[in-house]
């Protein structure tokens, strides 16, 4: 079973064989990204986990007035 992104011909994302391949082959996915493509990702997934950190600190601030 091999999942493929669209547009592309046969790059397997995801090898059904364990979770230690699909790692493997993700991080081969990564480095055959040129380094612009993987900085932007790298800034989308920095700001990502920034909001979300900010959403979960709300989400216990909202709570705790609550109690």
């Amino acid at each position: 079973q091999l999942t493929t992104r669209p547009g592309s011909v046969s790059t397997p994302l995801e090898v059904d064989a364990g979770p230690g391949v699909v790692l493997h082959n993700q991080a081969t996915i990564l480095q055959m990204l040129p380094d612009q493509l993987l900085q932007d990702v790298l800034r989308l997934l920095e700001r990502f986990l920034v909001l979300r950190t900010q959403i979960l600190t709300i989400e216990d601030d909202r709570h705790r007035r609550v109690r």
